[in-house]
């Protein structure tokens, strides 16, 4: 199936939170705890390419349901950072974002706890960070390209039956006066007889080669759009 519809995917941090405080009266590595939250927020803009415009225009907003993870790690587990990472890696694998972006956030989470942890008063033995991402997928859908395949598709599938059963109702006549043009090549017919065209129910002529070509993408005749039996 055509896909006649352009993504486009952003992803951003619109909101982040990093602290740290005296969660636990005695400090050993042990309660030593970095809090991570995570909270991603898709949705689609849907904007539609309208075939006599070069702009697309807006259509609508689709929210989808928010995806929010918790981890909490021990001190042990983030000093080990290919542990830290594959665990934040792990709990991202469901969200709409590629794997670029994902690593990138992952290098910055990281940092942001480290910072964190560094700077954080002596007597604090827990860290928590919290960042909210914006997912969005801008859709469009290009209403041209849509329409031209359609039409396309709708000669294919009558292609096969216009050929035997409209060429059977064409007259063949031989031209007889020169100035006659055929309305698909758009080359004079010679006259006095040397030439023969083909004559639709209509009564406009044409070559035979050029019609019957005609005839394999549409059932109408090109000059008064005379429509040909197609069964």
């Amino acid at each position: 199936m055509v896909n006649f519809t352009n993504c486009q995917k952003s992803t951003y941090i619109y909101h982040e939170d990093v602290f740290s405080s005296e969660e636990y009266p005695e400090y050993s590595s042990a309660n030593y705890h970095i809090h991570f939250n995570f909270l991603c927020k898709p949705f689609f803009r849907q904007w539609v390419l309208h075939q006599d415009s070069a702009d697309p225009q807006y259509e609508r907003l689709v929210t989808l349901p928010e995806i929010e993870n918790f981890i909490i790690m021990n001190r042990k587990d983030f000093i080990s950072q290919e542990t830290a990472r594959k665990t934040i890696k792990e709990t991202l694998k469901h969200w709409p974002v590629d794997e670029n972006w994902s690593k990138k956030f992952i290098d910055y989470v990281m940092i942001k706890a480290k910072n964190e942890i560094i700077t954080m008063p002596g007597c604090h033995n827990s860290v928590f960070l919290e960042f909210q991402i914006l997912n969005i997928h801008k859709h469009v859908y290009d209403e041209g390209r849509a329409l031209e395949s359609a039409i396309i598709q709708e000669s294919n599938n009558n292609s096969s039956y216009m050929v035997g059963s409209s060429i059977e109702l064409l007259e063949m006549n031989k031209i007889m006066h020169y100035g006659t043009t055929c309305s698909i090549c758009l080359e004079e017919f010679r006259g006095n007889g040397a030439c023969e065209g083909v004559i639709m129910p209509c009564k406009h002529i044409f070559h035979g080669d050029c019609i019957k070509k005609w005839l394999t993408i549409s059932h109408y005749c090109p000059v008064c759009r005379f429509e040909m039996p197609t069964s």
